[in-house]
């Protein structure tokens, strides 16, 4: 069976007769491969880290729920004071 006759109407008011095609599980399968061929899986937390959790409150005291502080990009390298030798005064 090619399709489902159906019936529309048209712009002059009247009334039309159409075969509507439709498709089979098979076709709907292999058309969304075809669509999905380009298409990668996204990531929502790529580059982003959780790095802190914790009990959040309001200034009046009352619950705010877990706050979690998110950190985007790379860990910022440490950085420390030039070393310098240590004097005293005594001689």
């Amino acid at each position: 069976m090619p399709g489902v006759i159906k019936g529309r109407k048209t712009a002059d008011g009247g009334w039309e007769h159409y075969v509507a095609e439709t498709a089979t599980p098979a076709a709907l399968a292999a058309q969304t491969e075809k669509m999905l061929q380009n298409v990668k899986p996204v990531d929502a937390f790529e580059g982003r880290e959780v790095v802190a959790t914790f009990a959040g409150v309001y200034r009046d005291g009352t619950d705010a729920g877990v706050v979690k502080h998110v950190q985007v990009g790379p860990k910022e390298a440490q950085q420390f004071a030039e070393p310098t030798k240590f004097e005293t005064d005594k001689k």
